[in-house]
């Protein structure tokens, strides 16, 4: 069906209602959402309940905002199947800086569906969320149950949960982490290692949605990262912690491509400007006692590959493959399998990159040129991927010849491929890895304490 049609068709989804209830030691978290002339969906959300409990000791004023404002981001699934025009809000009170604040978010996060899709999202009137109730939103402290410092670490099993755990876990901070579910196999496994508590928050979508998307309603990428954001705030005053910690570079901050004149990036809600606004945010009208940042933002993907390259205990444990996240392997032939393989190569031993992490060498494999191709900036657009930037793919690719060179070998079928007369010259891809591996990039959000410990144990002066 078309994106025309639908929007006739369902002209708003409406935010019907929330609820919570405690049973048998979780928290149950419901959402309702109804799509005009369609079907009302249910969303949930469950929280496993620590003992104590320090949720009982919260604010009711707090716990409802939070979670009225969790429901508004989770929409987007729902929402994305007609881009309806109206997004109407019955069930609490946003003022126009919040109202302001959902519409970038939605036309920022949502780039990449509506790329994919073909629509065109710049017209003033594409999108209006509608409240009749618009009192003024105050942010309230939630009340701490501890004396010391507790961080959430934000698992999700990849290389940078691998280089956070390493840095909590040598360092004399109090920390336990969060996983979100369904997630790869391998975040539970990475948390094993480690004797501190794993809480796994499971994300239930009505399965309507997959019903309408087999009758040809619209699908597509939402930032998942800004849904992880608010359900640390929410989990904030469930598990009595003080910062929610997420693994996002400096690198997320690249655009994938330029399309209507506007930036379309794949991992806006992993960038800068998300993180800065969605902080901006939390201050202003949700919970002013618990930090929200990224730990590695002032790194690139090339530093932190550099880092993980240390780390041998997670190297047969992390994957980053979202084909084979279900199966807890890598599938060898996506986007996201190539970068990992690249980003890698000039810092792991070759037989063991290709035996304990993957089970044979990528750069053999000249079906992978095209995506190399698009890696390096040799196409149109980078891959949709959670990858670094064209830059870092282009100096991992040159540092992955000068391996090979470095030792008189050969060089494999996919990197003899490469037309490298396209490609910046020797001097200056040298250069970049400089830059990359020694540079602290900012802005970043990192508090005080973070900061000194993050830069006493990675950065190079």
């Amino acid at each position: 069906m078309s994106y025309q049609l639908l929007t006739q068709k369902h002209p708003s989804l409406t935010y019907q209602s929330y609820s919570h209830s405690i049973e048998n030691k979780q928290l149950f978290i419901n959402y309702h959402y109804q799509l005009a002339n369609g079907p009302l969906f249910q969303h949930q959300l469950i929280f496993p309940l620590p003992h104590p409990q320090p949720f009982i000791n919260q604010s009711p004023t707090l716990i409802n905002n939070l979670i009225f404002n969790l429901g508004l981001i989770e929409l987007f699934s729902y929402w994305k199947l007609a881009c309806s025009p109206e997004i109407i809000i019955n069930c609490g009170s946003l003022n126009q800086d919040q109202l302001n604040y959902w519409h970038h978010l939605l036309l920022n996060g949502m780039g990449e569906f509506f790329y994919l899709n073909q629509i065109d999202f710049t017209s003033p009137n594409f999108v209006t969320f509608i409240t009749n109730n618009q009192q003024t939103n105050t942010a309230i402290p939630a009340h701490k149950n501890h004396s010391h410092r507790l961080s959430a670490l934000n698992l999700g099993g990849g290389k940078d949960s691998a280089v956070m755990l390493d840095f909590f876990s040598s360092s004399p901070e109090t920390f336990i982490n969060l996983i979100l579910t369904p997630a790869s196999p391998a975040a539970s496994k990475m948390a094993q290692l480690h004797s501190v508590p794993t809480y796994q928050i499971q994300r239930q979508f009505d399965s309507q949605l997959i019903d309408l998307n087999q009758k040809n309603y619209l699908n597509g990428h939402v930032p998942f990262s800004a849904s992880l954001a608010f359900i640390n705030l929410l989990a904030s005053i469930i598990y009595d912690f003080d910062y929610a910690v997420v693994g996002n570079e400096h690198s997320a901050n690249e655009q994938t491509l330029n399309w209507l004149s506007q930036p379309i990036n794949h991992q806006y809600s992993k960038s800068t400007n998300f993180e800065q606004r969605f902080r901006e945010y939390s201050k202003k009208y949700l919970i002013d006692n618990v930090e929200y940042f990224s730990l590695i933002r002032p790194f690139s993907e090339l530093k932190v590959a550099q880092i993980f390259s240390t780390l041998t205990p997670y190297f047969e444990i992390f994957k980053s493959c979202n084909r084979g996240q279900k199966t807890n392997s890598w599938c060898h032939q996506c986007p996201k399998c190539l970068f990992v393989f690249l980003i890698l190569f000039p810092f792991i031993d070759e037989q063991i990159l290709t035996t304990k992490i993957f089970n044979h060498h990528l750069f053999n494999d000249l079906s992978l040129l095209p995506i190399l191709q698009k890696l390096i900036g040799q196409t149109d657009a980078k891959p949709f991927e959670c990858i670094g930037t064209i830059i870092e793919s282009q100096t991992a690719f040159h540092l992955s010849l000068q391996k090979y060179l470095n030792n008189n070998r050969a060089l494999p079928p996919l990197l003899a491929a490469v037309k490298t007369r396209n490609l910046p010259p020797s001097p200056t891809l040298n250069s970049y890895a400089q830059t990359l591996l020694n540079s602290f990039y900012h802005p970043h959000f990192l508090p005080s304490w973070a900061l000194s410990m993050l830069q006493s144990t990675y950065a190079k002066n």
